[in-house]
């Protein structure tokens, strides 16, 4: 496995790019996500963590590692402000559908107060004004630390590369500017959560591990034209189509996408 700073130099497009091949893409994500959930497993004397949102990208994950390793104990981790937050919500259905324990972090105005604290002794009070949710990350990474846990699986990067937020998908009928909006997210990654994330986790003695970010999955991907990548209409299409194959929850695959911030705002207050 490579460290997530060796594919950052990658560019977002490949000079030679290719159909999408679905096959192919299963087969490398696959693996990839196998080889990180062994490399899980032997940090934490055979159990399987991983983060849950119970959006597409966490739950493919999930469905891939839990078909790999059919019997083995895995645990999924939701951060969300309540029980009927959509998050928490998507991720019991996914953690009942795959066979998952299921840690669920309700995070509580004081936690969070403490860990804002931390974060700003960590990054400065700039970053906590740019950045609301990385309190959440930092109190949610406590909580699996106090669990004894050494190593999680994220799943960072997956937007970047396949056209997940919406300027990727404002822009993808104009190949210039789409080109530009990708290498643009693609270049900020490492500033905004890669960096700040890993720091976070190895504060409190975590290894984070993202199948996402393998090389042959960038390779992969930096190939296939971003108009078979993502639409206006519908974000990262390969990847929803992977997960139909994959079984996952169709009220997963078909949920409107949240940001980490999102899960730590109350229901009455997010967006219709």
């Amino acid at each position: 496995m490579n460290h997530w700073r060796e594919v950052l130099s990658l560019p977002i497009v490949a000079p030679v790019t290719h159909p999408c091949d679905l096959n192919r893409l299963e087969r490398v994500l696959r693996e990839a996500n196998r080889e990180c959930a062994e490399e899980c497993a032997r940090i934490n004397g055979r159990e399987i963590v991983l983060c849950l949102s119970g959006g597409l990208d966490s739950s493919l994950s999930a469905a891939m590692i839990r078909r790999s390793f059919p019997s083995a104990p895995m645990t999924a981790c939701t951060a969300g402000s309540g029980d009927e937050h959509p998050d928490v919500v998507h991720a019991k259905l996914v953690a009942r559908h795959f066979s998952l324990a299921h840690h669920i972090q309700i995070l509580g105005q004081h936690e969070l107060g403490i860990a804002t604290e931390q974060v700003e002794k960590l990054f400065g009070r700039e970053h906590c004004a740019r950045f609301k949710g990385t309190a959440g990350v930092l109190a949610c990474y406590q909580r699996m630390h106090d669990q004894m846990v050494g190593a999680v699986i994220a799943h960072d990067g997956i937007d970047e590369l396949l056209g997940g937020y919406w300027a990727h998908r404002a822009s993808v009928a104009r190949a210039e500017e789409a080109q530009a909006v990708f290498a643009d997210h693609w270049r900020r990654l490492e500033e905004n959560h890669l960096r700040p994330l890993e720091t976070i986790a190895q504060s409190v003695g975590i290894k984070v591990l993202f199948p996402y970010l393998q090389r042959e999955v960038v390779e992969e991907i930096t190939a296939i034209p971003l108009a078979e990548r993502t639409s206006r209409a519908v974000s990262k299409l390969p990847l929803r189509e992977l997960a139909e194959w994959n079984s996952v929850p169709d009220a997963v695959i078909r949920r409107r996408k949240r940001g980490f911030c999102d899960a730590l705002t109350p229901v009455n207050e997010l967006p219709e």
